[in-house]
């Protein structure tokens, strides 16, 4: 979802709040918060996530039919980074919520309904991706901070995204992968990277089935990867092998995803020439599959480059034309 909200920075008139208190809500902080919105000249169309099962229930839910204008209330979502994604700013507690909150940009007012929470809420609010209001001072704090939620609305959601990117289980996912594909691994690159990378795109090896034969200069390369590394849509990968006898680590290419559109995205690899032959390719591949199962990937394979078109058809690419294959979602 964070992939389709980067482009959007700008808030409209009348912003959609998305008011979730969690799923009890013993102190009705829900109400609380309903009661101040009501009273703005333009409430915000506001949706409410509360659950039967919290003891004030009743009390929202006759609140929410009174005020029907601005107001939708919800029992229960099945899909939470959808409706996030669907609202602009958001009231809630700083509990795990708020990771989520971070990974589609959505700027929040955070009030705190547990001890437990105020570490989180503090950290959330030095940071500058939330604006914490006490349970207490709703009513005297909440419309300030709303305000200030609405001046600030660009520049905290920027902070929220970069905050939380939502790839955690994919680098768990490459831990775990470490442990059955043996010496072979995915590391994001980093500018440390550049120079390595730059030596060898320089390789004839390289260079002679580019879709791009011609060579940078180092600045050009450098301020290019710089752009791919920034990106938050790309995805920028250093092949590194593993030594089993000292466990010393070589780079030995470069796997890159290019987004194209939602979800789908244009597939690069390379392997140093002094690492040909050796299966390198044919596992960084897998290592993609299970980075990233859901994605439609494609490869554009120059067809004098037979080695390629065979990797990418032994991967299980299916062939769209003489140069080009696909990789639909695994299953």
């Amino acid at each position: 979802h964070s992939s389709q909200l980067i482009a959007l920075n700008t808030l409209a008139n009348t912003p959609r709040l998305l008011l979730s208190m969690g799923g009890i809500d013993a102190p009705n902080a829900t109400l609380h918060v309903l009661d101040v919105l009501k009273k703005s000249v333009n409430p915000p169309i506001t949706t409410v996530l509360l659950s039967p099962k919290a003891p004030h229930y009743k009390s929202v839910t006759e609140f929410a039919i009174k005020h029907s204008a601005w107001l939708t209330h919800i029992d229960f979502v099945d899909d939470m980074a959808t409706l996030m994604s669907e609202h602009d700013i958001a009231i809630g507690a700083p509990g795990s919520t708020s990771w989520e909150r971070a990974c589609v940009g959505l700027p929040s007012i955070v009030i705190p309904l547990a001890d437990n929470q105020q570490t989180v809420c503090r950290n959330l609010e030095a940071v500058g991706a939330a604006i914490s209001v006490e349970l207490e001072a709703i009513s005297k704090n909440l419309m300030k901070a709303y305000e200030q939620l609405i001046t600030d609305y660009s520049k905290m959601r920027t902070i929220n995204l970069q905050l939380c990117d939502g790839q955690g289980v994919k680098r768990l996912m490459k831990h775990i992968t470490q442990l059955f594909s043996g010496s072979l691994t995915l590391r994001l690159a980093t500018q440390l990277d550049v120079e390595q990378v730059y030596a060898w795109q320089c390789k004839p090896e390289t260079r002679r089935y580019a879709l791009n034969k011609d060579v940078p200069s180092l600045a050009e390369h450098r301020a290019w990867m710089t752009k791919k590394l920034a990106s938050k849509n790309d995805y920028f990968y250093v092949i590194e092998l593993t030594n089993s006898t000292d466990e010393k680590t070589t780079p030995v290419g470069v796997v890159r995803l290019d987004m194209t559109a939602v979800d789908t995205y244009t597939i690069s690899i390379f392997i140093a020439p002094e690492h040909f032959g050796k299966g390198v390719a044919k596992l960084a591949l897998k290592q993609v599959d299970i980075l990233h199962p859901t994605k439609i990937i494609h490869a554009v394979v120059l067809k004098e480059n037979a080695a390629s078109q065979a990797l990418f058809s032994r991967a299980g690419y299916q062939r769209i034309n003489e140069e080009q294959f696909t990789r639909q979602p695994v299953e």
